[in-house]
């Protein structure tokens, strides 16, 4: 008698939980072989949206100067180094939001 686990998720929120929970425990979950993902929606656009320009505009000039930073990179490859498609999204979103 075989048995399945079955969760739904946002893919990038169980990446996030997945490293957080690897990093909490002694004993790692191995997902190498366990783990498939089934795309149920189509994927959507995203982007921030503010009610006045004065916000929008120091928002923009704040991410401008993190992109400067080491910062920037390390948090990128912290939460979609694992997944490029994430990297991706992640791109054309901090796109989106710098215009």
């Amino acid at each position: 008698k075989r048995r399945y686990d079955v969760i739904i998720i946002e893919r990038r929120m169980f990446e996030f939980w997945l490293k957080y929970t690897n990093a909490k425990s002694k004993k790692k979950i191995n997902t190498q072989e366990a783990i498939q993902f089934h795309q149920l929606f189509p994927t959507i656009a995203r982007r921030v949206v503010f009610d006045k320009e004065e916000e929008k505009n120091k928002f923009n000039r704040a991410l401008a100067e993190f992109k400067k930073t080491d910062d920037y990179q390390n948090t990128i490859d912290f939460y979609v180094k694992k997944s490029p498609h994430n990297k991706i999204i992640m791109q054309a979103w901090l796109a989106l939001c710098c215009y």
